[in-house]
C-alpha cells in the first residue's frame, strides 16, 4: 500500500519531508529495478544465477550479482566469465 505524505501525518502522527519522501521512492525504485534485472537474469542463466544466489561466501560472487542487478544486460556475459573465471 502506498501512503502520501498528509494521510502518513495523520495516521501516524510522524511528518515526512519531501525530500525523504523522494529518497524513499528512489531507493524502492532502484530495488524494483534490481528485482526485474535478477529475474530476467536468471530466466536467460539459469544455473549460474543459482550458483550465484547459492555463493554467499566470495567476493566475486557479490560483485556479479550487484553488476546483475544494476549493470546494462549486455554485459552479463562478460560478468558471468569473471565470476567463472575467479570462482
Amino acid at each position: 500500500m502506498t501512503v502520501g505524505r498528509g494521510c502518513c501525518k495523520k495516521v501516524t502522527g510522524w511528518t515526512l519531508s519531501a525530500a525523504e519522501a523522494a529518497r524513499i521512492l528512489r531507493v524502492a525504485e532502484r530495488q524494483a529495478r534490481a528485482a526485474a534485472a535478477w529475474a530476467e537474469f536468471t530466466t536467460q542463466y539459469p544455473e549460474i544465477a543459482d550458483r550465484l544466489a547459492a555463493d554467499n561466501t566470495s567476493y566475486s560472487a557479490a560483485e556479479a550479482k550487484d553488476e546483475m542487478k544494476s549493470g546494462s544486460s549486455y554485459r552479463w556475459a562478460h560478468w558471468v566469465r569473471v565470476y567463472q573465471t575467479r570462482r
